[in-house]
């Protein structure tokens, strides 16, 4: 799939489940911003790792020239293609993207925010499993324990609901412009991410006439 995709929508709108489904069906690589921020929270070690912690742990973005860079050294050659979730953020990291390597298709995965905020804020995950719960939508068969490994389920810092919130408002302001920016180059498609995610997917294939 020779594609530059970029996608774009609330956090925890499913463009990482979609992106991980495209890569599994068709082979494109897939940097989430998101992820390698959180590894690097885990597992990093240094300047670069404890600015981008302090970040992320607030629920406040990364510095625009940072994740840009992180961007950089991630990506493999633009002409085998990929996805970029949670990359750019905002009109000037567009422009860097640009000047760095022109999307193909942009993808919007639309959705109310009040649904976002249940989603999020319900969000339980057991960490040795990596299972992912939601307490309205989703729930374990015991409160607050996997069904699979038996362990406790934690929330994601970033998951409580003061950080959702600012999560939200920060989307509305940096990130909602990026939609007419796009559509004003003729590169944004709308999803409507509210279905169950095998629908969600027939649309995306369709919208990037992979079908």
């Amino acid at each position: 799939m020779n594609k530059r995709i970029v996608f774009l929508g609330y956090p925890g709108s499913g463009k990482g489940t979609q992106s991980e489904l495209l890569n599994q069906k068709f082979g494109v690589f897939v940097l989430s911003t998101g992820d390698a921020f959180r590894h690097m929270i885990k597992d990093g070690v240094g300047e670069t790792a404890n600015i981008i912690r302090s970040y992320v742990n607030k629920g406040e973005l990364v510095p625009d020239d940072l994740t840009f860079q992180v961007v950089q050294e991630s990506l493999p050659d633009c002409e085998n293609g990929w996805i970029l979730d949670g990359f750019p953020r905002n009109l000037r990291q567009a422009e860097l993207l640009k000047d760095f390597c022109t999307p193909t298709d942009v993808i919007l995965f639309h959705i109310e925010e009040n649904i976002i905020f249940q989603r999020l804020s319900g969000r339980r995950i057991a960490k040795s499993s990596g299972k992912v719960y939601n307490i309205y939508l989703n729930p374990p068969k015991r409160e607050g324990i996997c069904d699979i490994s038996g362990e406790v389920l934690i929330q994601r810092e970033d998951d409580q609901p003061e950080t959702v919130a600012k999560r939200l408002e920060i989307y509305r302001i940096e990130t909602e412009p990026l939609i007419s920016y796009y559509k004003d180059a003729g590169l944004l498609k709308v999803v409507q991410a509210n279905q169950p995610i095998e629908k969600v997917f027939e649309n995306l294939k369709e919208v990037l006439q992979l079908v």
